[in-house]
């Protein structure tokens, strides 16, 4: 670990030497196609899902299966061009924007026999716009402005021009009509059988054990595409640690496994079952810098760190057939690539030979140019000896890093915070960052190193954007994914930014190629976009990372690259051992192929196999040899984007299919399973409490498929192999998922009332009738039961649906007591686990550490409820919760207009009185700064003898602040001050400011 920087006194040294090391897993596919006959492909993965619905939370094994049964409207063939799959387009530019319209090809059925309509496409186009679902293509809502149907087609007309909608919008899921019109919580369904177009169905369901594929016989796909040869494929639950997937492959307990990944480090030896190998990736590292903070606005600053970051050893590190970081994207992942892309070695303060002192005196050197834009200076030079840190510490404008390096706000930020994401820790990033970090210490610049989860990335990074630098990875699969989110503040009317950054230096270009139809220009607009990017912000290609994968022996001469980005199910990354002899036909349609033997070319298309010992065989098709995307034939390329397939050898004399293995795994018990290997039927209606558009590791995390730009989301690895998670179930989808949130029978899903014993009335609050209740007559654990009282109508109706809503989204939050049932019978009702410890209202003044925490807790809710377009605006100490750890918990989600009441002493002027301004986020940030007088004051923040009086001094009286009270709290003043101005515009903008100031001022 490098020494903390505040405690650091400079010194001549050299750079600690790399050690050769792992990285990330990546995507493996291989193909497996068994001659006439095969039966089944047994398929491991550490986590079978317990529920199928599209609208849950996906996890690898999930999407692999649901990616077999739902298919996109378009697909891309292997030179990235859009090939119609469910439906023909035509697009027209009549008027200001364009209008799609949609046929749907003849011949297509759902897999229940209903036949493929026009009526499904406009049904899913409609429906998904409410209901997102992260299977394949996301729907921008804002960009649809009409859907029109008639008997054969669909018209979509569209309120912008954007060019690259084809490559987004097209590629969207296909939901039957019949299946899921009229279904208003789509989420909340349990689904054991999907009904789709795709090759398969779901034959066979045990829950959390098994789950059983066969391909449709009516599936007819039409000369066009490939077919799929496999019959069956049977997923089965097991552990993913490399140990077990080694003995399960060498075993043939199971053929192949859906992986995630595993660890250079834990690569297993080779053996006459199993080889190793390892394989490229295609993604795009960079380094994001906080653009909203001072002085990281400066390109000369940023220009000065990114040279001292030895990207090209970093690569060459990680992989050895890299391309050094020569090239700002990778060829294999995007056809944008310039000579002038390529930076001299001159313009690097570090090559393989610099010494550290050379870099750090350059460093120093070009800092203390003058600059117009900052004054950069340093007390004392490196050779002198000092006492204080200080004068060897960069100084901006005259004032210590530290104390110049100021946030959005202008709060002041400390030493400089780089972020790593945890999942992407080996021996050698952690080394090279720790280097790092060295080094900017010694060059003068106060720096951290903070390695945390990849969820608090993304929390931190893309919500908050609470961080400095931060090293994050991107699959860029479509052409504009990743440049119109993440390198300018353009409005593409999406619902997602991922632009952390706060730059916007190639908004011209990006503009261009965003509006442009001719697909030619918008390449070069963006290869103009990416010069431009490459100039300001680093990025540098993780081209070669030494991954690995797991095949048969028979597969040696074979790599696999990343999945493709054309279909789900028949396009996959394969390149061929540049040195094998491999077995090539000349594809020459209604003809006998020639089969010659010869290496791979980059012009050819090929068909090879390799023969199996047991006279199965494996096919390809190869494009070329140059690890372009590549046809496969068979059902094994339904492999998810975060998880690879690995193959055990087949090779016994006698066997001439896939052999039944001789052990398999039996169904686990509890879990709804049949005795009879057929599906379940144990039903199950368990709510679902990810986010209806946008959950915080689906979104970005899981986000090489999300909605609207899927492919340009953050990519997470688990380093451990275990992508699926083996112990992972989804709690989110089934009734097993009660026990998960605390329930104490994990059986509490009904549908009425009336089926929850000892029920006992709470109070009435307005509409709101509360009750504490047990689930059953057997368990001590109560619940707080939430319904309309009789006399309410339906728009109170209404408002207690849209809460459950807001509720059951949020629940994920640790702030938020979790939303454990709900129904509708004889009126809505939810009910929630009790919060612990004590409302605020029942304590005195905490100590001004512990309410800082507490409200902290309160404000993460508050912004978090916001990513959910919810707002509380009913806060107060009634409503908080504090326990003997600290944690804090808030309760009412938008239950405000059930309670029937007009002004709190926590009630924002502009809901007293419309003409201040609308409410919204403000409102809740008022709430805040009132939760927070109190919890430091133990006092209301206005108090009067009536709502009259109390009206009067929310509008009209003195803000309060905490001194008045007690002035060893005059510090908080200012921020509490802020929080509750009447001046809209001069209230904080975000939960997440106010709680950074409210802690800074501790």
């Amino acid at each position: 670990m490098p020494v903390p920087w505040d405690s650091y006194s400079p010194t001549r040294r050299t750079f600690l030497s790399l050690l050769g090391g792992s990285a990330l897993a990546t995507t493996a596919v291989s193909s497996v196609a068994a001659q006439s006959g095969s039966s089944e492909l047994r398929v491991g993965v550490g986590s079978v899902p317990e529920n199928l619905n599209p609208f849950t939370r996906l996890t690898p094994a999930k999407r692999s299966i649901l990616q077999a049964v739902y298919e996109p409207g378009i697909v891309f063939d292997d030179e990235y061009e859009p090939t119609p799959w469910l439906f023909d387009w035509t697009i027209t530019y009549g008027g200001n924007f364009p209008k799609v319209e949609l046929t749907p090809r003849s011949g297509i059925t759902w897999s229940d026999g209903e036949p493929f309509t026009a009526t499904d496409i406009s049904f899913s186009y409609q429906y998904l716009s409410e209901y997102q679902t992260l299977l394949y293509g996301g729907i921008d809502p804002q960009l649809i402005l009409e859907v029109s149907e008639s008997d054969e087609s669909v018209v979509l007309n569209l309120s912008s021009s954007v060019g690259s909608w084809l490559e987004t919008g097209l590629r969207t899921t296909m939901l039957p009509a019949h299946v899921w019109d009229g279904n208003e919580r789509p989420r909340s369904e349990t689904i054991q059988a999907p009904v789709g177009t795709g090759a398969y169905t779901v034959e066979e369901f045990s829950p959390g054990s098994e789950i059983l594929l066969t391909r449709r016989s009516n599936r007819e796909f039409g000369d066009w595409s490939p077919q799929t040869p496999v019959q069956q494929i049977r997923f089965v639950e097991q552990s993913m640690t490399p140990d077990t997937v080694v003995e399960s492959l060498s075993n043939r307990s199971v053929h192949a496994t859906a992986h995630g990944g595993l660890n250079w480090e834990t690569a297993p030896p080779n053996n006459e079952a199993i080889s190793s190998s390892s394989v490229p990736s295609g993604t795009v590292g960079q380094l994001l810098f906080n653009l909203d903070r001072t002085p990281f606005d400066d390109r000369l600053l940023r220009e000065c760190l990114i040279r001292t970051f030895d990207a090209r050893t970093y690569l060459a590190e990680l992989g050895p057939d890299s391309t050094r970081g020569q090239l700002a994207v990778p060829e294999d992942f995007s056809p944008y690539r310039s000579n002038e892309l390529t930076p001299d070695d001159d313009t690097r303060y570090r090559a393989y030979t610099h010494e550290v002192d050379d870099v750090v005196n350059k460093a120093r050197s070009v800092l203390k140019t003058p600059h117009p834009d900052y004054n950069y200076s340093f007390r004392a030079p490196l050779s002198t000896s000092i006492d204080s840190r200080y004068d060897h510490m960069l100084h901006v404008d005259d004032q210590p890093f530290h104390i110049a390096h100021k946030t959005a706000t202008s709060s002041q930020a400390g030493a400089l915070k780089i972020v790593l994401p945890q999942e992407d820790v080996t021996p050698v990033t952690e080394s090279m960052f720790n280097d790092w970090v060295s080094l900017l210490i010694e060059i003068g610049i106060p720096t951290e190193l903070q390695i945390i989860p990849y969820s608090d990335v993304i929390r931190r990074v893309f919500q908050e954007r609470d961080f400095d630098i931060a090293n994050v990875r991107f699959t860029h699969d479509s052409e504009l994914s990743s440049f119109a989110t993440i390198y300018s503040t353009i409005d593409t009317g999406s619902s997602m930014s991922l632009n952390a950054m706060g730059y916007n230096n190639a908004n011209a270009e990006l503009r261009e190629a965003l509006g442009t139809r001719d697909r030619v220009a918008r390449q070069q607009n963006i290869e103009d976009a990416l010069l431009q990017i490459y100039e300001d912000i680093p990025v540098y290609p993780y081209h070669h990372e030494q991954r690995f994968n797991v095949t048969s022996t028979q597969f040696e001469n074979w790599t696999a690259t990343r999945q493709g980005v054309t279909t789900h199910k028949n396009w996959v990354g394969v390149t061929p051992n540049p040195n094998a002899q491999v077995t090539t036909e000349t594809a020459t349609p209604n003809e006998e192929s020639q089969t010659t033997t010869e290496p791979p070319t980059a012009t050819q298309t090929e068909t090879t196999e390799v023969a199996d010992t047991g006279g199965s065989s494996l096919s390809f098709e190869l494009p070329n040899g140059t690890g372009r995307l590549g046809a496969v034939g068979a059902a094994v390329v339904t492999a998810a984007a975060a998880g690879g397939w690995y193959f055990s050898r087949r090779g016994d004399d006698e066997m001439s299919q896939f052999e039944e293995p001789e052990s398999s795994y039996s169904p686990r018990s509890n879990r709804g399973d049949s005795t009879d290997g057929t599906a379940s039927n144990t039903e199950s209606t368990a709510t679902e409490d990810v986010p209806a558009e946008t959950d915080d590791e689906e979104a970005t995390a899981d986000q090489t498929d999300g909605s609207n730009d899927t492919e340009s989301e953050p990519a997470a690895t688990d380093t451990t192999g275990d992508a699926d998670g083996a112990d992972e179930s989804e709690g989110d989808d089934t009734t097993e998922s009660a026990t998960n949130v605390g329930s104490a029978t994990g059986a509490m899903l009904f549908s009425n009332i009336s089926e929850l014993t000892d029920r006992s009335y709470r109070t009435t609050r307005g509409y709101l009738e509360e009750y504490s209740c047990a689930p059953t007559a057997d368990t001590t654990r109560t619940l707080r039961l939430f319904t309309t009282t009789e006399d309410a109508d339906e728009s109170h109706t209404e408002q207690l649906n849209g809460a459950i809503r807001h509720w059951r989204a949020l629940s994920s939050h640790r702030c938020v007591p979790t939303l454990v049932t709900d129904g509708s019978e004889p009126r809505p009702w939810f009910a929630i686990q009790p919060p612990n410890g004590s409302a605020l209202s029942e304590l005195d003044a905490l100590e001004p550490d512990a309410a800082v925490e507490l409200i902290e807790g309160v404000s993460d809710a508050v912004r978090q409820a916001g990513l959910y377009n919810a707002r509380h605006h009913a806060l107060s100490p009634d409503a908080v919760f504090y326990d003997e750890d600290g944690e804090p918990a808030v309760i009412d989600w938008g239950l405000r207009p059930l309670l029937d009441q007009d002004v709190t002493p926590y009630t924002a002027p502009e809901q007293l009185d419309a003409g201040l301004g609308e409410t919204g986020r403000p409102t809740d940030i008022w709430a805040l700064g009132g939760l927070a007088y109190r919890a430091l004051t133990g006092e209301a923040p206005f108090d009067a003898d009536s709502d009259d009086e109390l009206e009067t001094a929310i509008l009209e009286g003195e803000t309060p602040v905490p001194s008045d009270v007690d002035q060893s709290l005059e510090a908080f003043d200012d921020t509490i001050r802020r929080a509750l101005t009447r001046d809209l515009e001069m209230r904080y903008s975000s939960p997440h400011h106010f709680a950074l100031d409210l802690k800074g001022a501790l």
